[in-house]
Protein backbone atom coordinates (compact mmCIF):
# COMPACT_ATOMS: atom_id res chain seq x y z
CA UNK A 1 0.00 0.00 0.00
CA UNK A 2 1.15 3.42 -0.96
CA UNK A 3 0.35 7.01 -1.33
CA UNK A 4 -2.09 8.77 1.05
CA UNK A 5 -5.36 8.32 -0.50
CA UNK A 6 -5.05 4.62 -0.57
CA UNK A 7 -4.13 4.63 2.84
CA UNK A 8 -6.91 6.76 3.72
CA UNK A 9 -9.34 3.94 2.14
CA UNK A 10 -7.35 1.67 4.05
CA UNK A 11 -7.88 3.35 7.22
CA UNK A 12 -11.60 2.53 6.89
CA UNK A 13 -10.83 -1.45 6.44
CA UNK A 14 -8.28 -1.42 9.00
CA UNK A 15 -10.14 0.18 11.83
CA UNK A 16 -12.95 -2.38 11.11
CA UNK A 17 -10.78 -5.49 11.20
CA UNK A 18 -8.06 -4.55 13.58
CA UNK A 19 -5.50 -5.65 10.91
CA UNK A 20 -2.22 -4.08 10.09
CA UNK A 21 -1.26 -3.18 6.41
CA UNK A 22 2.26 -3.14 4.63
CA UNK A 23 3.48 -0.58 2.22
CA UNK A 24 4.78 -1.40 -0.73
CA UNK A 25 6.76 0.77 -3.14
CA UNK A 26 6.15 -0.88 -6.34
CA UNK A 27 2.59 -1.18 -5.67
CA UNK A 28 2.56 2.97 -6.28
CA UNK A 29 0.49 3.79 -9.20
CA UNK A 30 1.86 2.75 -12.42
CA UNK A 31 4.39 5.42 -13.20
CA UNK A 32 6.29 5.94 -17.13
CA UNK A 33 8.50 8.83 -17.96
CA UNK A 34 5.98 9.18 -20.68
CA UNK A 35 5.73 13.21 -21.54
CA UNK A 36 4.42 14.50 -24.52
CA UNK A 37 7.30 17.62 -24.70
CA UNK A 38 9.67 14.93 -25.59
CA UNK A 39 7.25 12.93 -28.07
CA UNK A 40 4.84 16.04 -29.34
CA UNK A 41 3.84 13.98 -32.44
CA UNK A 42 1.57 11.52 -30.06
CA UNK A 43 -0.63 14.89 -29.13
CA UNK A 44 -2.75 14.27 -31.70
CA UNK A 45 -3.58 10.60 -29.85
CA UNK A 46 -4.88 12.29 -27.17
CA UNK A 47 -7.33 15.21 -26.32
CA UNK A 48 -8.07 17.90 -23.70
CA UNK A 49 -4.19 18.18 -23.33
CA UNK A 50 -3.78 21.57 -21.18
CA UNK A 51 -0.85 23.38 -22.31
CA UNK A 52 0.69 26.07 -20.25
CA UNK A 53 3.25 28.47 -21.65
CA UNK A 54 3.71 26.75 -24.74
CA UNK A 55 4.36 23.17 -22.13
CA UNK A 56 2.52 20.02 -22.22
CA UNK A 57 0.99 18.99 -19.15
CA UNK A 58 1.14 15.64 -17.62
CA UNK A 59 -1.44 12.94 -19.09
CA UNK A 60 -1.69 9.31 -18.89
CA UNK A 61 -0.82 7.64 -21.70
CA UNK A 62 -4.02 4.55 -21.02
CA UNK A 63 -6.35 7.72 -21.96
CA UNK A 64 -5.35 7.30 -25.55
CA UNK A 65 -8.21 8.46 -27.75
CA UNK A 66 -9.89 5.04 -29.35
CA UNK A 67 -9.41 5.93 -32.88
CA UNK A 68 -5.24 6.09 -32.42
CA UNK A 69 -5.45 2.68 -31.10
CA UNK A 70 -8.59 0.72 -32.38
CA UNK A 71 -7.10 0.30 -35.53
CA UNK A 72 -3.43 -0.87 -34.35
CA UNK A 73 -3.58 -4.50 -33.08
CA UNK A 74 -0.10 -4.57 -31.98
CA UNK A 75 -2.01 -2.89 -28.52
CA UNK A 76 -3.95 -6.08 -28.05
CA UNK A 77 -1.09 -8.61 -28.69
CA UNK A 78 0.20 -10.45 -25.63
CA UNK A 79 3.47 -10.09 -26.86
CA UNK A 80 3.90 -7.75 -29.56
CA UNK A 81 2.33 -4.97 -27.02
CA UNK A 82 5.77 -3.64 -26.40
CA UNK A 83 6.45 -2.86 -29.67
CA UNK A 84 3.36 -0.54 -29.94
CA UNK A 85 3.77 3.30 -30.80
CA UNK A 86 3.01 4.71 -26.84
CA UNK A 87 5.32 1.66 -25.77
CA UNK A 88 8.34 3.05 -27.71
CA UNK A 89 8.33 6.54 -26.00
CA UNK A 90 8.36 5.54 -22.58
CA UNK A 91 10.11 3.23 -20.31
CA UNK A 92 6.32 1.11 -19.70
CA UNK A 93 8.01 -2.27 -20.48
CA UNK A 94 10.49 -1.88 -17.62
CA UNK A 95 8.22 -0.80 -15.21
CA UNK A 96 6.02 -3.24 -16.32
CA UNK A 97 8.02 -6.00 -15.92
CA UNK A 98 9.37 -4.62 -12.49
CA UNK A 99 6.14 -4.52 -11.04
CA UNK A 100 5.41 -7.71 -12.41
CA UNK A 101 8.33 -9.26 -10.80
CA UNK A 102 7.58 -7.93 -7.52
CA UNK A 103 4.36 -9.26 -7.55
CA UNK A 104 5.72 -12.83 -8.34
CA UNK A 105 7.99 -12.49 -5.73
CA UNK A 106 5.13 -11.68 -3.38
CA UNK A 107 3.00 -14.72 -4.76
CA UNK A 108 6.16 -17.00 -4.15
CA UNK A 109 6.09 -16.16 -0.55
CA UNK A 110 2.73 -17.62 0.01
CA UNK A 111 3.15 -20.42 -2.13
CA UNK A 112 2.62 -19.54 -5.72
CA UNK A 113 5.65 -19.50 -8.09
CA UNK A 114 5.19 -18.30 -11.23
CA UNK A 115 6.40 -21.08 -14.03
CA UNK A 116 5.91 -19.59 -18.00
CA UNK A 117 2.70 -18.84 -18.34
CA UNK A 118 0.44 -19.92 -14.98
CA UNK A 119 1.44 -20.70 -11.37
CA UNK A 120 3.33 -23.42 -9.86
CA UNK A 121 1.74 -24.88 -5.91
CA UNK A 122 4.20 -24.72 -3.56
CA UNK A 123 1.84 -24.90 -0.90
CA UNK A 124 -1.58 -24.78 -0.92
CA UNK A 125 -3.36 -21.54 1.01
CA UNK A 126 -7.17 -20.32 1.62
CA UNK A 127 -5.48 -16.98 2.49
CA UNK A 128 -6.60 -13.74 1.67
CA UNK A 129 -4.26 -10.87 0.45
CA UNK A 130 -6.28 -7.57 -0.45
CA UNK A 131 -4.31 -4.71 -2.34
CA UNK A 132 -4.96 -0.78 -2.05
CA UNK A 133 -4.23 0.25 -4.78
CA UNK A 134 -4.99 2.50 -8.60
CA UNK A 135 -6.34 1.40 -11.78
CA UNK A 136 -3.20 1.53 -13.93
CA UNK A 137 -1.15 -0.81 -11.27
CA UNK A 138 -4.27 -2.95 -10.91
CA UNK A 139 -4.77 -3.69 -14.88
CA UNK A 140 -0.83 -3.90 -14.74
CA UNK A 141 -1.13 -6.64 -12.49
CA UNK A 142 -4.21 -8.49 -13.42
CA UNK A 143 -2.76 -8.34 -17.12
CA UNK A 144 0.38 -10.69 -16.03
CA UNK A 145 -2.21 -13.23 -13.96
CA UNK A 146 -3.80 -13.44 -17.33
CA UNK A 147 -0.98 -13.13 -19.84
CA UNK A 148 -2.80 -10.40 -22.08
CA UNK A 149 -1.68 -7.08 -23.05
CA UNK A 150 -2.34 -4.84 -20.21
CA UNK A 151 -3.39 -2.54 -22.71
CA UNK A 152 -6.71 -4.49 -22.98
CA UNK A 153 -7.60 -3.59 -19.23
CA UNK A 154 -6.10 -0.17 -19.82
CA UNK A 155 -8.22 1.01 -22.58
CA UNK A 156 -11.25 -1.31 -22.24
CA UNK A 157 -12.42 -1.11 -18.91
CA UNK A 158 -12.50 1.65 -15.88
CA UNK A 159 -12.35 0.33 -12.17
CA UNK A 160 -14.02 3.69 -10.21
CA UNK A 161 -12.20 4.83 -6.87
CA UNK A 162 -13.00 2.65 -4.40
CA UNK A 163 -14.05 -0.06 -6.44
CA UNK A 164 -13.24 -3.86 -5.15
CA UNK A 165 -11.95 -6.69 -7.72
CA UNK A 166 -11.66 -10.01 -6.42
CA UNK A 167 -9.34 -13.23 -7.86
CA UNK A 168 -9.51 -16.42 -6.36
CA UNK A 169 -6.83 -19.18 -7.39
CA UNK A 170 -8.76 -22.69 -9.16
CA UNK A 171 -6.83 -25.52 -8.82
CA UNK A 172 -8.12 -28.12 -10.61
CA UNK A 173 -4.82 -29.63 -11.56
CA UNK A 174 -2.43 -30.73 -8.75
CA UNK A 175 0.52 -27.92 -8.55
CA UNK A 176 -1.03 -25.64 -11.56
CA UNK A 177 -2.72 -22.42 -10.34
CA UNK A 178 -4.84 -20.06 -12.44
CA UNK A 179 -6.45 -16.91 -11.70
CA UNK A 180 -10.26 -16.29 -12.06
CA UNK A 181 -11.96 -13.11 -11.58
CA UNK A 182 -15.18 -13.27 -9.29
CA UNK A 183 -15.94 -9.33 -9.65
CA UNK A 184 -13.88 -6.58 -11.78
CA UNK A 185 -14.19 -2.83 -10.95
CA UNK A 186 -17.23 -3.87 -8.03
CA UNK A 187 -19.34 -0.59 -6.47
CA UNK A 188 -22.32 -2.56 -5.40
CA UNK A 189 -21.41 -0.91 -2.26
CA UNK A 190 -22.21 2.99 -3.26
CA UNK A 191 -25.55 1.92 -4.19
CA UNK A 192 -26.36 -0.03 -1.42
CA UNK A 193 -25.49 3.14 0.72
CA UNK A 194 -27.01 5.36 -1.86
CA UNK A 195 -23.48 6.96 -2.59
CA UNK A 196 -22.69 8.48 -6.36
CA UNK A 197 -19.91 6.61 -8.26
CA UNK A 198 -17.09 9.45 -9.00
CA UNK A 199 -16.43 10.02 -12.52
CA UNK A 200 -12.99 10.30 -12.21
CA UNK A 201 -11.16 8.28 -15.24
CA UNK A 202 -14.06 8.11 -17.00
CA UNK A 203 -15.14 10.32 -19.75
CA UNK A 204 -18.33 11.80 -21.88
CA UNK A 205 -20.66 8.81 -22.68
CA UNK A 206 -22.32 11.30 -25.59
CA UNK A 207 -19.47 13.70 -27.65
CA UNK A 208 -21.77 16.60 -27.11
CA UNK A 209 -22.60 16.25 -23.20
CA UNK A 210 -19.82 18.66 -22.17
CA UNK A 211 -21.05 18.73 -18.81
CA UNK A 212 -18.69 15.70 -18.27
CA UNK A 213 -15.21 15.39 -18.89
CA UNK A 214 -13.93 14.80 -22.16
Amino acid sequence: MTHLRKKGTADYCLRATGLTAQTMDWLREFQTDFDLNRSPHMSKSFTGVRVIDGVYQHCCFWDMLADAWTEDPVYMDPIRWRESPIAGECNLTANYDHVCTEFDRLLASHGYVREGAHYRVEKESEETITFFCHFGISSALISHLWNISPFILWFQTQMAPTSVSELVTQERTPGYAHFRAQRLGDISHLYVKKEEPSFAGRFCECYHNFNQRH
